[in-house]
């Protein structure tokens, strides 16, 4: 999704979730639901898995935890 791309781009731009958040309320980009991003939606959508790039270096992550990987 074009958001959740932002997401990590702006996060590595500005370092910061509360930044993010701010600047997210100031453009006015909604959730899905039509919400505010929480500075702790933003945190969860970058710690979720699901967007993890799947490449080699993932694939060693997951075995490494125990994650039977297919």
């Amino acid at each position: 999704s074009v958001i959740v791309r932002s997401i990590f781009d702006r996060f590595l731009t500005l370092g910061s979730l509360t930044k993010v958040e701010t600047e997210f309320l100031q453009r006015e980009i909604k959730t899905k639901n039509g919400k505010a991003f929480s500075r702790f939606t933003i945190q969860n959508i970058l710690n979720n898995p699901v967007y993890m790039c799947a490449d080699q270096e993932a694939w060693y992550f997951w075995k490494k935890t125990g994650i039977e990987v297919y």
